[in-house]
């Protein structure tokens, strides 16, 4: 279909919304044919399932096909299950989808980790990347739960979807109080700790716990701060060396050639990548290296001077992340209030969507 048809033929479709046949997927060749037009369909669980089915059949084959074309179809495809349904990609209402499609969607997850060899790297980045948001929010098998905390570490889409899985676990609650004490999710503490929040509801952060989480963070912007000073002042001496030649020898800086058209300079600036904390962060404006670079002493001090607000905000945002019902986790979120977590508060009432907790806090606020 040339281009122009096509173009025609989806506007006729978006204005139609036709209710697809069941059988309107049976082969990769079908798939070809309705990709362009399938979001646009009507939401038929059938269809999704049969394209869900392609794409796990079809995933080892050797024949030539899309993977990641595919993964962006079903995608695209469930939209309009969750337009039709009512239900959203949302942390607090998990998709309403039965236990063999979620697990289907799961293996599609798993694929693009374990066989890396069916796609290039540029297609791997983006296939786990739609994978990673087709589970988001799904419920699994305690077999899916356990590869997840097996492969944590592999990837950010995993740690993310190990510290956000929508429902209790008895599989993740039990990682979670394992790596309480590790280094690698020291940034994630409130959703960590609201795993063990689950088995635990009276459980509460130990503030020296806070201090190491801090001195850790720390210790790593610090070190990545010293690589990032390394590379700039070693690209200064590259440079300053090419402009000695290019002066003395009438000649510019060398550029390499990467892409037909396109040319680069022998030198390139690193990026400067620190952790991310939920408080402020001061600058150091007297450091002419970066903007960005924080300025320890003044962050050191209010820190230590605030353990205490940064403790009942990080168990209010621990306790938000934990799936009790809402009754208790009301309850849990109501001992941290006060002037200073009323910010942090207000945001996690409008997650939760809670009238009770809004009347309350209108009660300490009038």
């Amino acid at each position: 279909m040339n281009q122009r048809l096509l173009s025609i033929q989806r506007e006729i479709i978006q204005l139609e919304k036709p209710y697809p046949k069941d059988d309107l997927i049976k082969s990769y060749k079908d798939f070809l044919q309705v990709r362009d037009f399938l979001p646009f369909y009507q939401f038929n669980i059938n269809v999704l399932e049969s394209l869900i089915d392609l794409a796990c059949t079809s995933w080892h084959s050797e024949v030539r096909i899309s993977r990641t074309s595919l993964l962006t179809t079903i995608k695209r495809y469930l939209k309009n299950a969750n337009a039709e349904t009512g239900s959203v990609f949302n942390r607090n209402k998990p998709l309403q989808l039965n236990n063999d499609v979620r697990l289907k969607l799961f293996k599609l997850f798993q694929y693009c980790f374990e066989t890396p060899n069916r796609l290039s790297n540029m297609q791997s980045t983006e296939a786990k990347g739609i994978a990673n948001n087709l589970i988001m929010n799904l419920s699994l098998d305690p077999s899916a739960e356990k590869w997840l905390c097996e492969n944590v570490d592999q990837s950010e889409h995993i740690l993310n979807r190990v510290l956000r899985y929508p429902t209790k676990s008895k599989v993740i609650s039990q990682w979670g109080r394992q790596a309480a004490n590790s280094n690698r999710y020291r940034s994630r503490r409130a959703e960590l700790t609201g795993w063990i929040i689950d088995e635990q509801p009276d459980y509460s952060i130990d503030k020296q716990t806070l201090i190491d989480d801090f001195e850790y963070l720390n210790a790593i912007d610090q070190k990545a701060i010293k690589k990032y000073e390394t590379a700039i002042a070693t690209n200064l001496l590259i440079e300053n060396a090419l402009d000695h030649i290019s002066s003395e020898y009438k000649f510019p800086k060398t550029p390499i050639p990467r892409v037909e058209g396109e040319m680069e300079f022998m030198t390139s600036y690193p990026d400067l990548k620190l952790t991310q904390r939920f408080y402020n962060v001061p600058r150091d404006h007297g450091n002419i290296i970066s903007s960005e670079i924080p300025d320890f002493d003044m962050m050191r001090n209010t820190f230590y001077k605030n353990i205490d607000t940064t403790f009942k905000i990080t168990m209010l945002w621990s306790i938000y992340y934990s799936r009790l019902d809402l009754p208790l986790k009301a309850e849990l979120l109501k001992k941290y209030y006060c002037e200073k977590t009323h910010l942090s508060f207000f945001k996690i009432c409008k997650k939760l969507g809670s009238i009770e907790l809004w009347v309350w806090l209108k009660g300490k606020t009038t």
